[in-house]
């Protein structure tokens, strides 16, 4: 019998893969009522040179590019109506007002998309903020034509038109766009497909030119995709005129050339410096946590590139081979210093970073399979303190002292029921590790009919993991699991809730969802200790429709709420709690529901989404007011913004901050149980800072 990869390995990833977003190339948008046509801004007429060259019997490729942005500019201006790909003849506005009253054009871009030497006019289009479509307007044979492109099918836009598209979590890809008069199709450049077969094992296969290719090969060819330089957008204002924004692309189309970096690529042919040399310094601004960002995005062989909870570092791995796969080194930047520090030894084949909930430390993890090994390290000297080999991926405790973990057996030797039938086939034992003593301990020792699993922390003195069990029927084999927490105060078990469960249990609920991806399902996304799932099921292409809540051992979902708009489904670490938001404006109502009774919380949002704490006690969100600030008319609501918390067992909501016309409280995040962080905001003084703070109990 073919063995098989273990099937809570395979749980785990589709809780990854669940969490994101995805949608076919090609949306179609749904037809809402027409709402009375908003009109842009008229526009004077632009001025391009349209003189033909003498003996010349066919326009030049410098004056079909003058022609076809008077032609454009026509369009802007609601003077000229182009072909739809949904419709017949139109006009922008009508476009705009078939959408709906809240969509707008927020930037475009010009370039040439096909290579015909002819730029196309890329728009655009947001619901408060956020892309929603993109409207790509052709100029061919005096005549233009508009084709209507999903934000999910066609982002990260290149120079050379070619972008990526996500069909779904489990298919994305890079493409182009081909223009016929009636459609664009997108060419497939490249992609990356995942099927799962009836027990749950998963095949990833790659293709490059529709020609399959190995893992090593497509991510060498994602990187020089997603290395090309990006399409050159500009800004639109309703308060300029269509005119200055062609005007902006003049007639020979050229791009904006990008900026220059602040400091030059890492150097290949020198030894690896303790701190970098003062090359690869910031020396102008005041080296922010963006800053930082910004350089560091900008220079070949950076990978993993991660901000530390309290935003106060930014750890990255360099290869100097510019390689996913060689040897890489870890660096360390402090905001406010003019370089990173490097750690000593080199790592191999990471996987992430992970940091601590306290910013003191951090974990490299490595590895090619499912058992893997990370390297821990303290953040302050960038020393590494240990190394410490686990099944799947560790757990820093809220309080950022311990790491609970799975990990193989050491017993070769044992001869387990699950080796019969899967791999790896060594039993798993549950391990404690202090940081501060760098000692490891037994919290529970896996035999031959039974493992451990970690799933996380519920404070930071109770570990929540499972005990799976092994047996074998009519040479068919069993396995039963069931959740328990540990004290690591009184080092005692105790089973948590009743709900007991098998890989079957699990089947009879994730089959026909991961079937459904392929027709109206989106946004599937597993709990924590992977017993329930929240997802949406409707207009996939839009990601809009009903949410659904669904627990294994259930015959059927829960409905949770109809007509919703989704942009992501949050757990929270003891898997009693989710949140999801529509993703269409920056305020917006976020939906808290309790997963035990199906309780369910409004609480109103701006910016980001909101947190749970990792006791997953609170959460931690930003709430708007307005107090009519002279500071911020020109913001999009003119509101301040200030901090709250929800406090979960109490059902209170509790002002943390309190703003003025002049100040403003951003959160930020946690950084323990009960320690948060929030930016505070002088729009007078025109200053920031980061404070924390600990709740009163």
């Amino acid at each position: 019998m073919r063995k098989l990869i273990l099937v809570v390995c395979m749980i785990l990833l589709a809780s990854t893969w669940g969490c994101t977003s995805g949608a076919p190339p090609l949306p179609t948008p749904t037809n809402p009522a027409a709402v009375p046509a908003t009109t842009l801004p008229s526009a004077a007429p632009i001025t391009v040179s349209t003189q033909t060259p003498t003996n010349a019997s066919t326009p030049t490729p410098a004056l079909t590019k003058n022609v076809a942005l008077e032609a454009y500019q026509a369009v802007l201006q609601n003077k000229r109506s182009f072909h739809s790909n949904d419709k017949a003849t139109v006009y922008l506005n009508e476009i705009l007002a078939n959408l709906g009253a809240s969509i707008k054009v927020s930037r475009y871009a010009v370039l040439d998309m096909d290579g015909d030497q002819t730029p196309e006019l890329v728009l655009e289009l947001t619901q408060g903020g956020y892309p929603i479509f993109l409207e790509v307007l052709r100029y061919t044979n005096g005549v233009v034509y508009g084709y209507l492109q999903g934000a999910r099918g066609l982002n990260e836009l290149k120079e050379d038109g070619n972008f990526k598209w996500a069909n779904s979590a489990f298919n994305t890809g890079y493409g182009k766009l081909t223009f016929e008069s009636d459609r664009a199709t997108t060419n497939i450049v490249g992609y990356r497909d995942v099927s799962l077969d009836g027990k749950g094992v998963s095949t990833e296969t790659y293709f490059i030119d529709n020609k399959p290719v190995s893992k090593e090969a497509y991510i060498v060819f994602s990187e020089r995709e997603d290395g090309k330089r990006s399409a050159a957008w500009l800004e639109f204002s309703q308060d300029k005129s269509a005119n200055s924004m062609v005007e902006a692309n003049n007639s020979s189309i050229d791009i904006p050339a990008p900026a220059t970096p602040k400091f030059t690529s890492l150097p290949l042919s020198t030894p690896r410096p303790t701190i970098l040399p003062p090359s690869l310094t910031i020396t102008a601004g005041n080296n922010t946590l963006q800053e930082i960002m910004d350089v560091l995005r900008k220079q070949k062989g950076v990978f993993h590139i991660t901000e530390s909870p309290d935003k106060k570092y930014i750890a990255f791995m360099y290869s100097v081979t510019n390689s996913l796969y060689d040897d890489m080194t870890l660096y360390i930047w402090r905001t406010g210093n003019i370089g990173p520090k490097a750690a000593i030894n080199k790592v191999d084949h990471v996987g992430a970073i992970l940091w601590s909930p306290t910013s003191d430390y951090l974990l490299v993890d490595m590895g090619t399979y499912v058992l893997r090994y990370g390297a821990l390290f303290s953040v302050g000297d960038v020393r590494e303190v240990t190394t410490l080999n686990y099944f799947h991926i560790p757990f820093f405790s809220p309080d950022g002292r311990n790491l609970v973990y799975s990990a193989a057996s050491e017993e070769k030797k044992m001869d387990t029921v699950k080796g019969h039938y899967l791999d790896p086939g060594e039993a798993f034992d549950l391990k404690l590790f202090n940081i501060a003593s760098t000692s490891s301990a037994f919290i529970n020792k896996g035999n031959e009919t039974t493992d451990y699993s970690a799933i996380g922390w519920l404070d930071s003195n109770t570990i929540s993991y499972d005990k799976v069990s092994y047996s074998v029927q009519d040479n068919e084999m069993i396995d039963e699991s069931v959740k328990y927490k540990y004290d690591i105060r009184s080092k005692m078990s105790l089973t948590d809730g009743d709900h007991k469960f098998t890989t079957d249990d699990y089947w009879k609920v994730s089959r026909p969802l991961y079937e459904q991806m392929k027709t109206d399902v989106f946004g599937i996304t597993w709990s924590p200790d992977h017993r329930s799932v929240v997802y949406g099921k409707g207009e996939k292409e839009v990601w809009g429709g009903d949410i659904w809540f669904w627990k294994i051992g259930e015959n059927k979902p829960i409905l949770i709420q109809s007509m919703q708009l989704l942009d992501k489904i949050v757990w929270s670490n003891d898997s009693r709690y989710f949140m999801f938001n529509s993703g269409i404006s920056y305020t917006e109502s976020v939906r808290v529901v309790n997963a035990q009774n199906n309780k369910m919380y409004t609480i109103s949002k701006f910016g980001s989404m909101p947190l749970f704490s990792p006791t997953s006690v609170y959460v931690l969100f930003t709430e708007s007011v307005n107090l009519n600030s002279p500071y911020l008319k020109e913001t999009e609501t003119g509101y301040s913004h200030y901090v709250s918390v929800l406090n979960l067992k109490t059902e209170v909501i509790e002002t943390i901050t309190k703003p003025s016309s002049s100040v403003e409280y951003i959160a930020l995040g946690w950084l323990g149980d009960r320690r948060l962080m929030y930016k505070k905001i002088d729009n007078e003084k025109k200053t920031e800072e980061i404070v924390e703070m600990d709740l009163q109990r």
